[in-house]
């Protein structure tokens, strides 16, 4: 009876908000870009549009689907004469006239003129670096996303892509984002150091309302825990 305190099971700690978890996440993420040099770190899954995680503040409703779409209308400009830095560069009715008559039309149009207004949008806060780090992630996400089978690796090496990928239980993908040439053995070794850390933090995510905002359609797997 004296000792009933002592001996009992030590409760567990309360559990950490979900905001705190996910800047855990996010910090965790920007501290392995800089290790690596990478200019964007992000985790997204096989089967929703959630971004888990991300190395650099972004707006909450951004999702897969949306970077998609930018990369799509990327791929529609590359058809034409015009360039991003072109286009940025006008005003924005010199350059909405300018995809206009760019020759584009439905809904290829519609997607260039949706991401320009957007990258318009991040250029004024960040300048064209802003904006090329958007296309860029773009371009990787989607490609990673593409490729996405039971590999545990994936890099990715090209004149418009230049990134690292790493699976996470077969469903997430842990994408180093780089806007120059990188060296894949200092990528790898430093995810595998970082890793165990993120996929803890990953795992104390709360499962996510599939009627919220950007979230809409998401499905929650849960990894197995180590032992």
């Amino acid at each position: 009876e004296s000792f009933r305190e002592t001996l009992a099971i030590p409760a567990e700690p309360p559990p950490r908000a979900p905001s705190t978890v996910h800047r855990e996440l996010d910090h965790a993420l920007a501290g392995l870009a800089e290790r690596t040099g990478a200019e964007t770190i992000w985790i997204i899954d096989a089967q929703s549009p959630v971004i888990w995680g991300c190395s650099e503040p972004h707006d909450d409703k951004l999702d897969f689907d949306a970077l998609a779409q930018a990369a799509r209308a990327d791929k529609a400009l590359v058809e034409t004469s015009l360039s991003w830095s072109e286009l940025l560069a006008a005003t924005p009715a010199e350059g909405y006239e300018r995809v206009a008559n760019s020759g584009l039309s439905g809904v290829a149009l519609r997607m260039v003129q949706d991401e320009l207004v957007v990258l318009r949008e991040r250029a004024e806060h960040g300048g064209l670096a802003a904006a090329g780090r958007r296309l860029r992630s773009a371009r990787a996400l989607v490609e990673i996303r593409a490729q996405h089978r039971d590999r545990t690796s994936t890099e990715l090496r090209g004149p418009l892509v230049q990134c690292f990928a790493h699976s996470i239980a077969n469903q997430y993908q842990l994408v180093l984002v780089f806007d120059e040439t990188f060296s894949p053995l200092h990528a790898a070794g430093n995810v595998q150091r970082a890793l165990p850390y993120i996929e803890h933090l990953l795992l104390s995510l709360p499962p996510v309302d599939p009627s919220a905002g950007a979230a809409q359609r998401a499905k929650v797997i849960r990894l197995p825990r180590r032992r």
